[in-house]
């Protein structure tokens, strides 16, 4: 799992990589033999009524599946780079979750229609 980080008008320096990185690796790390590359994108919003608000997207790319896209805004940017993957997280194990149903649907289905596996009978 690659993990790339963007940042529009906001200084990356190493403590704030460091924590982005961290937190990619505690939220997605259970799947990196899925995910081929997290990109992080960092930018600062100016939000007429309360200032200037900080945005995070995180986009996970998979091999062979659709993109997840999630994105968080607050005036914090640690809290948007946070709840950001933490949404990606939670979003990337209902997929696998979601999959291994449908696997096991098929292998229940491909059993009750006489396929491999099914268990012998006594006469």
């Amino acid at each position: 799992m690659k993990i790339e980080i963007q940042a529009d008008g906001i200084e990356l320096n190493e403590k704030l990589r460091d924590f982005t990185l961290c937190c990619a690796g505690f939220e997605l790390g259970n799947f990196k033999q899925r995910i081929d590359t997290v990109r992080v994108s960092l930018a600062n919003l100016v939000n007429s009524q309360q200032g200037r608000d900080q945005f995070c997207q995180v986009r996970v790319i998979f091999a062979e599946r659709q993109d997840v896209v999630v994105e968080a805004i607050d005036i914090d940017l640690h809290v948007a780079i946070h709840w950001a993957l933490e949404r990606a997280g939670w979003n990337v194990a209902s997929r696998v979750q979601l999959e291994q149903r449908r696997l096991e649907r098929g292998l229940i289905a491909a059993q009750a229609l006489g396929g491999e596996g099914e268990p012998d009978r006594a006469a």
